[in-house]
């Protein structure tokens, strides 16, 4: 049980940082009103989910302390859905409908799609290396 936690919590920690750093990189070297940062970890959260889930409920390769550790740990601490919530708050308080609209159409429709894009690449790879 301890093992589990430990697992969860260094990834999270690991994919936090991760996200922190790579949202401060977009942001910083982009010129955008959008949050193009959150939108990117949130897609790109996606498809790692759906790719690490489907490639080992398929090849089997990867074993229940490492599975917590990439998904509980670092997918889901990677991904910022409460930062997406707030971002669309704050564009509803400025009355940016456009922008609201937009943000979460490209992110939930990216996410979704890159997911489902995920898991077929995990079916594939997993299926290749059995």
């Amino acid at each position: 049980m301890l093992i589990n936690f430990l697992a969860v919590g260094s990834g999270g920690f690991i994919g936090a940082l991760l996200r922190h750093l790579f949202v401060s990189f977009v942001n910083k070297n982009t010129k955008t009103y959008i949050h193009l940062g959150t939108i990117l970890v949130n897609i790109i959260g996606s498809f790692f989910m759906g790719f690490i889930i489907k490639f080992s409920n398929v090849s089997h390769k990867i074993n229940e302390k490492l599975l917590l550790f990439l998904t509980v740990g670092i997918g889901a601490s990677f991904t910022t859905f409460s930062t997406f919530t707030l971002n669309e708050i704050s564009y509803l308080e400025n009355q940016n409908y456009l922008y609201f609209f937009l943000y979460i159409s490209i992110t939930i429709g990216l996410s979704l799609f890159l997911l489902f894009l995920g898991l077929k690449l995990g079916d594939y790879t997993a299926k290749k290396l059995k």
